[in-house]
């Protein structure tokens, strides 16, 4: 009986069947292993008929029917014998094939621990293997963070907002440059940007915030640096159009806007006509209108809000314009920091920053706690960063930029780092890990910017547009990504 034969047969009498499935008899001969042990087998079961010959006798029992060979009237029993034998092969098979190359029970030993191997020489890997990533290298399938462009917004723009709507896309609105009524739409599956309808209004340095509804509230800025406004409007995105809603009892610049867990929305500080404002204000969307809230502890701009998992908001620092009219030239910087409690309407003292400082960034990490990074402070900009922590209500230090910037962007990305982009005349970024307290540098931007915006879109990527580029003022069109990667 060939090789091939005996493997058909054994097949038959375990599983039942004619015939060995083919993908089974293509591995069976073409295996070396499973060859190997089934010419084990047939060779011990042709001896075993060789010695039954050889010693048969009147007085002997037949070797063949002892051990399992088919004398007349009792078959089966060499059957029964060849698939036990068989079975007992291919499980010795099964057993060096598992150990060999299974991935479940372990990783094979290293060749040092071998008593017959050869050690390789200290410093280099052993001839057969490939050596390992050194220690703290990203793995061979990382993907570098990398910064690259992504079309051009057509328009020109500084101090203007940027809104991630509920489908995907990106709508940037107004700013100052050669358009500031002008919208426009960033579709991240295209990489394009297109022309939406204009505001009622040219504004900058407004705020726009994203309604539980899907549509976007435009708030109060500037027509030009000086003149505030109190109009407000609404961008519905499924028909492209903007139409006025309630305004503003007070004309305000610079101020902030948060939208509370109830779906109406916080205005709070900035700057007025006659000055930096205590004051806040409630936006209802059921009714669009407006109405007077609780006034902050201090007059402010320049601060940044943010909303914190109980509900409340907390409003951080910012500064005490000069009184010339330019809400860029703060005098005394603020270290001050307070909660506005929207059941109450009110608002209260908590713990002071280590640094004051205005124009910085305030972003909420995953834990609950506060980044409040960079600003200006003392007549210059800050490298200094401080972690708020809502149980306690207190300040405490954390790792400081790499760079000192002011008018940056800070964006929380997926992995929970955050990214802080920008300043005045810096495309270099820089990401912070709050397991570590750190900040590490990463890819630069393509070009320096400040005063732009950046917003995380679905896919995990940033997007990052407009600003001024230069001391000389010039303004931005262009736009790029930040991927983080899969790497560090």
């Amino acid at each position: 009986m060939s090789a091939d034969r005996f493997s058909d047969e054994v097949y038959r009498l375990i599983v039942g069947g004619d015939e060995l499935p083919e993908r089974a008899a293509v591995h069976v001969r073409t295996c070396q292993p499973c060859q190997a042990a089934m010419a084990d087998a047939h060779q011990f079961l042709a001896q075993l008929d060789a010695a039954s010959a050889a010693f048969a006798s009147p007085g002997i029992p037949d070797l063949r029917m002892t051990l399992g060979a088919e004398p007349a009237g009792r078959p089966g029993r060499t059957r029964r014998f060849a698939a036990f034998a068989a079975v007992i092969a291919l499980a010795l098979v099964a057993t060096f094939l598992t150990f060999a190359y299974s991935p479940f029970v372990g990783p094979a030993p290293s060749a040092s621990a071998s008593p017959s191997a050869t050690p390789a020489p200290s410093g280099s890997p052993p001839p057969s293997e490939t050596p390992a990533p050194p220690t703290g290298a990203p793995s061979p399938t990382a993907r570098a963070a990398s910064w690259s462009a992504t079309g051009s917004m057509a328009t020109a723009r500084a101090r203007h907002t940027a809104t991630l709507l509920a489908d995907g896309k990106v709508l940037v609105a107004g700013g100052y440059g050669s358009g500031l009524t002008s919208a426009a739409l960033y579709d991240p599956s295209s990489g394009t940007w297109s022309a939406t309808g204009s505001m009622t209004t040219a504004r900058s340095s407004h705020t726009a915030t994203l309604l539980a509804d899907g549509k976007v509230l435009v708030v109060g800025g500037g027509s030009d640096l000086v003149a505030m406004l109190a109009s407000a409007e609404l961008y519905d995105p499924s028909s492209g159009t903007w139409s006025a809603t309630g305004s503003l009892t007070t004309a305000r610049s610079s101020h902030t806007a948060t939208l509370l867990a109830d779906g109406r929305v916080l205005v709070a500080g900035g700057y007025g006509n006659g000055g930096q404002l205590a004051s806040a204000e409630l936006y209802d969307p059921s009714t669009g209108t407006w109405g007077a809230t609780g006034s902050m502890t201090m007059a402010r701009l320049g601060h940044t809000a943010t909303l914190l998992p109980d509900g409340k908001v907390l409003v951080v620092g910012g500064g005490d314009p000069s009184g010339s009219g330019d809400p860029d030239a703060p005098v005394d910087y603020l270290a001050s920091a307070e909660l506005y409690d929207p059941s109450s309407g009110t608002w209260s003292a908590t713990g002071s920053l280590t640094a004051a400082r205005s124009f910085h960034t305030a972003t909420l990490l995953a834990d609950g706690r506060v980044l409040a990074a960079g600003g200006f402070g003392s007549g210059t900009e800050l490298a200094s960063a401080e972690l708020y922590d809502p149980s306690s209500g207190r300040w405490s230090a954390t790792g400081s930029l790499i760079t000192a910037r002011v008018y940056h962007t800070a964006t929380l990305l997926a992995d929970g780092r955050v990214l802080v982009a920008g300043g005045p005349l810096l495309a270099s970024a820089e990401l912070y890990d709050p397991s570590s307290g750190r900040w590490s540098a990463t890819g630069s931007m393509t070009t320096a910017r400040a005063l732009h915006t950046a917003t995380l879109l679905r896919d995990g990527k940033v997007l990052v547009g407009g600003g001024d580029a230069s001391s000389s003022g010039e303004v931005l069109d262009s736009a790029e990504l930040y991927d983080p990667g899969s790497g560090s």
